[in-house]
């Protein structure tokens, strides 16, 4: 007896069934498995299942009202937010622009300064040195009043007497000496 190939394949597709089969039914109560344990899950959780579905109806109604009441709100806060934005962006220019004349006054207050110092700069360079009253100078380390040229005088005369008197010989020598280094 020989085997045509209608017979091969045929064995071959009876081979190949068997697996299939086995495979499909153990899914399908692998499947029933499933849906056993989810019946479990319902039928213990139905009371609090039924509730729900009596309290959702009101639960989305009052999530209605509460997103109108927020709409509401949002509508009468969005002007005032508006307000308080122009108002800040105000507040801000006007700081902006507060402190830009400042500093642009502190500048010219320098420049003023700059150019007080370079006119007195100018003015004492070209009278300040043997041009002014004697009467008026101060050390400018010390910060104490110099002494006038009547007063250097006055100080020589009484330090020539002093000497004459001690020494009759020296009369007028000291003095020159001072009236010549005063003269520079």
């Amino acid at each position: 007896m020989f085997m045509t190939l209608q017979d091969v394949i045929a064995l071959i597709l009876c081979i190949v069934a068997v697996p299939v089969l086995v495979l499909i039914s153990m899914c399908l109560v692998y499947a029933l498995g499933t849906l056993r344990r989810i019946n479990g899950i319902v039928k213990k959780n139905e009371k609090n299942i039924n509730d729900m579905v009596e309290i959702l109806p009101g639960t989305i109604k009052e999530a209605d009202k509460t997103i109108k009441s927020v709409n509401e709100i949002i509508e009468v806060v969005t002007p005032t937010v508006k307000n308080v934005s122009g108002a800040i962006d105000k507040t801000a220019t006007t700081v902006s622009d507060f402190n830009t004349n400042v500093l642009q006054k502190v500048v010219n207050f320098g420049w003023v300064i700059d150019a007080v110092k370079a006119a007195v700069g100018f003015i004492s360079e070209k009278f300040g040195k043997g041009h002014h009253d004697e009467d008026d100078q101060f050390d400018t380390q010390t910060g104490e009043r110099k002494q006038t040229r009547a007063e250097r005088k006055k100080k020589s005369k009484s330090y020539n007497s002093e000497q004459a008197s001690t020494q009759p010989n020296e009369s007028s020598a000291p003095v020159e000496e001072e009236q010549s280094g005063d003269a520079n």
